[in-house]
């Protein structure tokens, strides 16, 4: 719903559910309501064969395997699932890009969110090739993603609750 405050001598406007001023207004006006055929085409993901913690594991181990073989970075992978399908994949992609925060888990991330149509994840897992970095758990913290899984030495698989990493 768009239109004026309402309120006599105020200038705010009310855009997708917000109130703001006319000088912000313009700034938001392009992003309100913005159609899926209007997004960028994503290529779809492909599901694992069953929905458990070993195949969303494995599939983060795929995407490691690849980001060496490319030579796009070293070799981390990551997904993030939402009720038992995996809604965003990530692989480390620092040297491909010349970006030193692009690691699998972030990438991830960017990739649910943009799939997702959503700034958050909450309701969300992710699931990583290795424990993901300060920085990455910091970022899985701040997308609101419920646990984060990771497979360690071994065949065991660890989670945990992303947290703000303070220095």
């Amino acid at each position: 719903m768009n239109g004026e405050c309402g309120r006599a001598g105020c200038r705010r406007k009310f855009l997708g559910g917000l109130f703001v001023l006319p000088a912000i207004a313009s700034l938001i006006v392009p992003r309100v309501g913005v159609k899926a055929q209007d997004r960028e085409e994503l290529e779809p993901i492909v599901q694992p064969a069953r929905q458990d913690p070993a195949h969303y594991i494995e599939r983060a181990v795929a995407l490691a395997d690849l980001s060496l073989r490319r030579g796009d970075g070293t070799g981390y992978g990551a997904v993030v699932v939402k009720g038992g399908l995996i809604v965003g994949e990530g692989r480390n992609r620092t040297i491909a890009t010349n970006d030193p925060t692009a690691h699998s888990e972030v990438d991830a991330i960017r990739d649910a969110c943009r799939r997702l149509g959503v700034q958050t994840l909450q309701g969300c897992e992710m699931y990583c090739s290795a424990r993901p970095c300060q920085m990455c758990d910091t970022a899985c913290y701040w997308a609101r993603l419920d646990r984060v899984h990771f497979k360690s030495a071994g065949t065991n698989i660890v989670s945990f609750e992303p947290r703000y990493a303070r220095c």
